[in-house]
């Protein structure tokens, strides 16, 4: 009997629904009517007087447009709330509005509070750059011609432009439709890498995370960098050198490798009293780098005369020229090596010896220099100091004794 109950009430159910179907059109405008895109359209309303209220949503097109169909069903014919909620959200700007479904017109305008702003991106020389731009939380893509244009609300808004390694920030504050000119400063710089002496070299640059490879001419090309400032790391054969620029004052870098040692040639060694004796050489960069000045980290001699042995650093006494006084004592000769290293830890280093003589325990005048003993550098003449003095006395006192001994 129960089961009989039940059944017949199902029956006379569906009898007591009153359905009907609404249709909304809504068209989404800015504040001067033209068509917004994108925009979430939301549509409250309630569905019956037991499930409440139903909300459904719909992106607007290129017409700003959104359709929706309200579909009503209530128990109790003449009990249908017929009131329809429209709520448009664009970016964080909102616009609402409330209507009756049997009222309203085939198509409802609704207007938000938003403004056109048009930004173009370019380089200095004005050609448009592909740039991603936003503009408070909006976000697009220059076209070809360096454009991209946004709807935003009025007030402070910040655009962001990226570009290749590059970002500009701009804050304005929008009052009605409204352009902006974002410009990066784009280079492409051109390294050339080259020796000591001028010839190109083959290796690698790099700039930021990008990096190329030099060819046989030692080119190593960039594109599209946005500068001013640019740091190149240049790498060849085994050697690493950092370059600064600004591209500004021109895009053609050249980085010199400091690949020769430098030159030792000039050797001098004199006697200094009857306990010191001084060396002198000439020492100096080749190449680019010949000018003498600074590039040198490390000038120094070590030297054996009779029972004594050290290492002496060298001292720049004049324009390449380079000395350093040795503790020799009475010892007659010294053997020497001069060692010179640049700041590329280029090294050199020429052998020699000299004979060392005192006139006397009170003369400052120079022993006999000796020759050049090493493999490097060019071969050193002998150069005679007060001993040749010496022997033309001594050689002339013996012709006097000879001459005055033969006469008597």
């Amino acid at each position: 009997m129960l089961v009989f109950a039940i059944a017949f009430m199902l029956l006379l159910v569906p009898a007591a629904f009153s359905t009907f179907n609404d249709y909304v059109s809504v068209q989404v405008v800015d504040m001067l009517g033209r068509p917004v895109q994108n925009a979430t359209v939301f549509v409250t309303y309630q569905r019956d007087s037991l499930r409440g209220l139903q909300t459904i949503s719909q992106l607007s097109d290129a017409l700003g447009m959104a359709s929706f169909t309200i579909e009503n069903v209530e128990i109790v014919e003449g009990e249908v709330d017929k009131t329809v909620t429209i709520r448009v959200l664009y970016g964080y700007k909102g616009a609402r509005r409330e209507i009756e479904v049997y009222q309203h017109p085939s198509s409802i305008i609704i207007q938000t509070e938003l403004y056109l702003l048009k930004v173009k991106v370019t380089d200095q020389r004005r050609a448009p750059l592909l740039s991603r731009v936003s503009a408070g939380n909006f976000t697009g893509y220059a076209n070809a011609n360096g454009d991209v244009a946004f709807l935003v609300p009025p007030g402070d808004t910040t655009i962001i432009a990226d570009f290749s390694n590059g970002q500009q920030v701009k804050s304005i504050t929008v009052r009605g439709d409204t352009s902006e000119d974002i410009i990066f400063p784009v280079y492409n710089p051109i390294v050339k890498l080259m020796d000591d002496t001028g010839e190109p070299v083959k290796g690698y640059v790099t700039l930021l995370d990008r990096i190329d490879e030099a060819d046989e001419l030692g080119m190593a090309k960039f594109k599209d960098y946005v500068g001013p400032t640019a740091v190149f790391t240049a790498q060849s054969k085994g050697f690493k050198q950092t370059a600064r620029a600004d591209l500004s004052e021109g895009t053609n870098i050249i980085i010199f490798f400091d690949m020769h040692p430098p030159e030792i040639s000039n050797i001098i060694v004199e006697r200094l009293g009857d306990r010191y004796a001084r060396v002198r050489a000439m020492v100096a960069e080749s190449g680019i780098y010949g000018s003498g000045m600074g590039e040198l980290s490390d000038v120094y001699v070590d030297y054996v005369s009779g029972s004594r042995h050290g290492r002496e650093t060298m001292y720049m006494d004049s324009n390449s020229i380079y000395e350093a006084e040795l503790d020799v004592g009475l010892a007659d000769s010294l053997s020497y090596i001069v060692y010179a290293i640049d700041n590329a830890g280029n090294r050199n280093s020429v052998a020699g010896s000299a004979v060392l003589v005192i006139l006397d325990t009170n003369s400052t005048s120079p022993g006999i220099i000796g020759g050049n003993l090493g493999s490097v550098g060019m071969p050193l003449p002998i150069v005679l100091g007060g001993v040749v003095v010496l022997a033309a006395v001594a050689i002339g006192a013996y012709l006097y004794l000879t001459r005055e001994k033969a006469q008597l």
